[in-house]
């Protein structure tokens, strides 16, 4: 869904679904017009400050529900889900599901001179660990079925493992509540951006509870084919991803897709 008919259909929630939620008078963060109550006017205060020139909120910290520094339309969403459909208390985050154990990815992989795998992995606690496979190694398979399990992902990521460090919780899991809208999409094409390169991939992991089956979110995909998402939200993440956990600028990026 594009920008515009999301913010559209936010707009149309708008007119047709009303109900008011009670907030904790000492927490701020989503009483965006300081009533001391999240609602329905909360999301109209914040669609008309950022889309109508509307009135400034007295506090923008409010307005930075989804705790990812920047107030945008993830916000309203944030709102929206929250109000309606269950989503998570503003500034709270979103918990990850039960049994999930694998969260963000970076995985290099090139075939050019030799079979070369590598990557950096972030699970459940935050745990950072790097893995690594080399010439002389047997290639990680996936499942046949195209169905990702831990034990496929344990095989993966258990070879030449090395502990790297932990984020801590709270950062986790502000960039995990994204993971449900970057996985929307929408996603560019593929194009063939250079030669030998290899292939970089940041991504992340949504689970099925009821099938133990990992589900792969492409945020950003660059070198020999390059791909995006589109997604204002894969945005946040990759920028992240790349430059705090794999230790990157995004202005140096080779072989980049096009934009």
């Amino acid at each position: 869904m594009s920008k515009s008919k999301f913010i559209l259909f936010i707009i149309i929630a708008i007119f047709f679904v009303s109900g008011s939620i009670p907030a904790n008078a000492s927490v701020r963060c989503g009483d965006i017009d300081g009533n001391d109550e999240i609602n329905l006017l909360d999301i109209t205060f914040l669609i008309k400050y950022m889309y109508k020139n509307g009135e400034t909120p007295q506090d923008m910290a409010a307005c930075d529900v989804d705790l990812t520094g920047k107030i945008n339309i993830l916000d309203i969403s944030y709102l929206i889900r929250y109000l309606y459909s269950e989503g998570p208390q503003p500034c709270k985050g979103q918990s990850i599901p039960e049994g999930q154990k694998y969260i963000f990815e970076i995985e290099y992989i090139n075939w050019a001179w030799g079979y070369r795998l590598e990557g950096r992995v972030i699970d459940y606690k935050g745990d950072i660990y790097d893995y690594s496979y080399g010439h002389n190694d047997t290639p990680w398979d996936t499942a046949q079925s195209g169905i990702l399990t831990e034990s496929d992902l344990d095989a993966k990521f258990d070879h030449n493992q090395v502990f790297v460090g932990t984020i801590p919780r709270d950062t986790l899991l502000k960039y995990f509540y994204l993971v449900e809208a970057a996985g929307e999409g929408p996603y560019s094409p593929v194009v063939n951006a250079c030669f030998d390169f290899g292939t970089l991939t940041v991504r992340a992991y949504q689970y099925e509870s009821a099938t133990g089956a990992y589900n792969s979110v492409m945020m950003y995909m660059m070198g020999d084919f390059a791909r995006k998402n589109l997604s204002p939200a894969a945005e946040i993440i990759f920028d992240w991803m790349y430059e705090d956990i794999f230790g990157e600028s995004i202005d140096n990026i080779v072989c980049g897709y096009p934009e």
